[in-house]
């Protein structure tokens, strides 16, 4: 076996803010900034959680929520949302039946409840190819 990294054109989604300020993406309370304008750092622990239908993440960056989607979605996703920061976030769906998930849902779920939109693209991504030695 050999392998190689390469640039493909792949599908991906582009993670882009749609509705600034959506209700349901909450900077975390530590990143937040004081009265007197002062930040007080992202300090403590951070976690996440998911199941069907539901994701939770508190004290995390947005790479965290575009890895779930990525993972949930089978599809590249790629921040550009441009928000830095820690945020706390509870994002819920209508789950299809068993385990596997629902896509249009939970891209409905990201736009409605926190203000981001899943954009369609093709973009190059650098993969591992593995192949036979020949």
């Amino acid at each position: 076996m050999t392998s190689r990294l390469e640039k493909r054109e792949t599908e991906v989604f582009l993670l882009t803010v749609k509705h600034p300020n959506a209700a349901g993406l909450k900077l975390h309370q530590e990143d937040r900034p004081a009265a007197n304008g002062s930040s007080f750092g992202s300090g403590g622990g951070s976690s996440s959680r998911s199941g069907p239908g539901n994701y939770h993440s508190a004290n995390q960056t947005l790479s965290a929520l575009a890895y779930y989607l990525e993972t949930s979605l089978a599809v590249p996703v790629i921040d550009q949302t441009e928000l830095t920061g820690n945020f706390d976030i509870d994002l819920k769906w209508a789950a299809s039946g068993g385990q596997s998930p629902n896509p249009e849902a939970i891209k409905q779920a990201v736009l409605d409840q926190l203000g981001l939109e899943l954009v369609p693209s093709a973009q190059p991504i650098e993969m591992l190819i593995i192949e036979e030695a020949k």
